[in-house]
């Protein structure tokens, strides 16, 4: 996939776009934390036989990330869950609201 996405850069002349190989442990978190967003790609074959790792840490970054592959792979549903957890925390529901004030009343 490394070579299709290299082709897709430089067929649009993208100056924008990095993309890395291979990082030693150390460097990781450094390396993850770079990023405006990271892509994170899963063949559709690999569903269930691997889980792209990656995303994980991207997350624990806290970096956004684009998921291309199956709906039906991990992946898909952790960034899924993400997405929502984090549109919670952008608007809360109107119950946290309710709780928050009778929490606040007077006894």
């Amino acid at each position: 996939r490394m070579g299709e996405i290299r082709d897709a850069v430089q067929a649009r002349s993208l100056t924008n776009v990095q993309i890395s190989s291979y990082v030693p442990r150390k460097q990781v978190a450094a390396s993850l934390r770079v990023g405006d967003v990271h892509v994170v790609t899963l063949r559709h074959n690999m569903v269930g036989v691997a889980v792209p790792s990656k995303l994980y840490g991207i997350l624990a970054a806290n970096r956004p990330a684009i998921f291309i592959g199956p709906a039906e792979s991990e992946a898909a549903a952790v960034e899924d869950a993400w997405t929502f957890l984090g549109s919670l925390l952008e608007r809360p529901p109107a119950e946290w609201h309710a709780g928050l004030t009778a929490r606040a009343a007077p006894a």
